[in-house]
């Protein structure tokens, strides 16, 4: 019985040549130097080089081979790919929510008011300018201690305090006018169909930009109806 003869070197080699692509200029590969190599070829990022004893990646990213070998296409599934990017997202969202919550701390101006008793209401903006005073604004609404407002029949009736952060601001019952013109501080609780609060900030810049929160503040003995 007469075996079959096994393909000669050269034809091992031109075959391997087909399937490869040479690198150009490999007589300066480093590798090839110091090993005294043959030829460096250079392989698709997607193939793996197999020799008889395994595969043999070098740092370069080159594979350098003397003898035949075999090129493995390694693909990798696309919804593999989008299954990985996803878990990292969901990680990486768990991972910043946490870092959040452990060190996040609220402005305790703009959270929870001056650290007076009573009852609180923060005054949001957007506010309306009074009398086209740069440092002078109202903000009118339902529901700002109605029932204790200032009024045509009782002009100093109002026992609400208005806070600027934690700085008391006065004098309350203040002329309209006077609030518009002179500043410092000065504001109105007054109850006209609505019921509207005029103010001042207390160094007259402007309230609506000054970053500073604005608390309307009812004692707890305050008069109740």
């Amino acid at each position: 019985m007469v075996q079959s003869a096994s393909p000669s070197r050269a034809h091992r080699r031109s075959t391997c040549e087909k399937q490869t692509v040479r690198v150009k200029g490999f007589r300066n590969c480093a590798m090839c130097l110091v090993q005294r190599r043959p030829p460096v070829y250079l392989m698709d990022a997607h193939s793996v080089l197999f020799l008889k004893d395994g595969f043999l990646p070098t740092r370069t990213g080159c594979y350098i081979f003397s003898h035949s070998v075999a090129i493995v296409p390694v693909t990798v599934s696309n919804k593999l790919i989008k299954l990985s990017c996803a878990i990292a997202a969901v990680c990486t969202y768990f991972v910043a929510t946490h870092w959040l919550q452990v060190t996040y701390a609220p402005d305790p101006n703009l959270a929870f008011g001056p650290d007076v008793p009573g009852v609180k209401i923060r005054l949001m903006p957007p506010f309306a300018r009074l009398e086209g005073s740069k440092f002078a604004v109202a903000k009118e609404r339902y529901k700002l201690f109605d029932d204790l407002a200032d009024s045509e029949e009782n002009h100093g009736r109002s026992t609400i305090e208005l806070y600027e952060n934690d700085t008391l601001l006065g004098p309350a019952h203040s002329d309209h006018s006077d609030i518009a013109n002179l500043g410092r501080g000065r504001f109105s609780h007054w109850r006209k169909n609505g019921t509207t609060v005029y103010w001042s900030s207390s160094d007259n810049t402007d309230p609506a930009t000054n970053g500073r929160a604005y608390w309307m503040v009812k004692p707890y003995q305050s008069e109740k109806n």
